[in-house]
């Protein structure tokens, strides 16, 4: 994957710098809000794991995004030197494996709180190893990235036709100007000096481990969680029609059915969001296509506006669906900060659903 040669078109890189900084300020104000709430009724494995997400996010969105932006913009030669290289190519890899391990945590313990009365993280100090652990595995998934990946000379070289064309073979025109010479070399970002097998394996790894597989256990988790769920209504039906009362221990609230739905929401779109950027990047590395290196195509604008969407629409779904978030932004945005410490927010016009997520 070679990160150098074209730059982005002036329009989606001011799409992206927009998305990333909306992304940035949306997942800072929900880490704010955990944090203001981290004392109060609020705090749970839940909010703490999705403060974790938001993290993950804000990374992305603060760092990886902008070095990639910055990447991007280079015509000519790399100019970002091999610690720049590594990074931009490390980073979304990195946030990747934090926001897919921190789903599977809340998927887990979500099941387990739902099925035993009693969510998996139920102290401080296991909500905090399950985030420790998170980012130590993020780190050794998105690791070989440091070593696939840094700065080296390539040559282009003029093609029978006038073409300029790299060494690689690709067709893509460079216009270094007037005096550039064609058997000149300039400085790329990219796979270089290791085994073509290492970018197979690896890519392959990442997207099982990463990707795939994660989901797969994500669905698993709330799939037990959908059967319990049907199996109690059942029960709760069942003792209705027999003239029981009660029965229904275990059974779900209304607050708890929105936030598993609100989980459900930002799985699916990490799921949709991330999947262009999986479906180019194990396609680069598979065939040892250099698509990457036209910054200023299609497909590399798509991807990067899909896993931007991801960190951008994470906040929203949350004050979607949660009323105790809807309530943490506006005391925010209207300069009411305190509120959120001392648990005042909204507390005169609190609805039922609002108390229930509260708890959940």
């Amino acid at each position: 994957m070679t990160a150098t040669t074209k730059t982005l078109p002036s329009g989606a890189f001011a799409v992206l710098t927009v998305m990333s900084a909306l992304a940035f300020v949306g997942n800072f104000l929900v880490l704010l809000i955990v944090i203001m709430r981290s004392f109060k009724k609020f705090a749970n494995s839940t909010n703490a794991l999705i403060g974790n997400l938001a993290v993950s996010d804000l990374v992305y969105s603060g760092i990886s995004m902008p070095l990639t932006l910055a990447a991007s913009t280079i015509g000519q030669s790399w100019t970002l030197g091999n610690p720049g290289c590594k990074l931009v190519m490390f980073l979304p890899n990195f946030c990747i494996a934090a926001s897919i391990l921190t789903m599977i945590a809340i998927a887990h313990d979500r099941r387990v709180a739902v099925i035993n009365s009693k969510p998996q993280f139920s102290t401080s100090h296991e909500i905090i190893a399950a985030n420790g652990a998170i980012w130590i595995l993020s780190l050794i998934l998105a690791a070989p990235a440091l070593y696939e990946y840094s700065v080296y000379e390539k040559e282009y070289y003029a093609s029978g036709s006038g073409e300029i064309k790299d060494e690689s073979g690709s067709n893509e025109i460079i216009d270094f100007g007037s005096g550039f010479n064609p058997n000149d070399t300039y400085l790329a970002c990219g796979s270089h000096g290791i085994a073509e097998d290492f970018e197979k394996v690896y890519a392959t790894i990442l997207f099982v481990l990463a990707y795939l597989l994660p989901l797969l256990i994500i669905s698993g988790n709330y799939l037990l969680i959908w059967l319990f769920i049907r199996r109690k209504a059942k029960e709760i039906s069942a003792n209705l029609e027999n003239g029981v009362s009660g029965g229904g221990g275990g059974a779900i609230s209304k607050g708890k059915s929105k936030i598993l739905k609100m989980l459900l929401m930002v799985v699916f779109v990490f799921a949709v969001a991330w999947a262009p950027y999986f479906a180019i990047f194990v396609r680069e590395e598979v065939t040892g296509a250099d698509d990457t290196a036209l910054w200023g195509s299609i497909q590399h604008v798509v991807k990067l506006i899909m896993a931007i969407g991801s960190s951008l629409l994470n906040p929203i779904i949350y004050a979607a669906f949660n009323a105790k978030y809807r309530e943490g932004f506006k005391a925010i945005l209207s300069c009411r900060c305190g509120d959120i410490a001392s648990n005042r927010v909204g507390a005169s016009t609190m609805t039922e659903e609002s108390r229930t997520d509260a708890n959940s």
